[in-house]
């Protein structure tokens, strides 16, 4: 049997989800970032919002890892 997995959408500023990403490694969490990075933009901003694919299991506490390091609302990019 499979492991289940969620997507936590991280916005299009991909500086911001590598340093989320990193955040959640380091609290000890397995999770993969999806890159949409745009061509023209030198893969500092996506062309659709980035994910980070993680074990459901875990998606409630990294959902908290995303907005304690960098909340999406805090501007007009994420």
């Amino acid at each position: 049997m499979g492991v289940e997995l969620a997507t936590i959408p991280v916005g299009y500023d991909l500086f911001r989800a590598n340093v989320i990403e990193a955040a959640c490694i380091d609290a000890g969490f397995t999770v993969r970032l999806i890159r949409n990075e745009h061509p023209e933009t030198g893969g500092l901003v996506a062309l659709q919002p980035s994910h980070l694919l993680v074990r459901a299991e875990d998606a409630d506490e990294v959902r908290r890892i995303v907005e304690r390091t960098y909340p999406l609302g805090s501007d007009a990019a994420g």
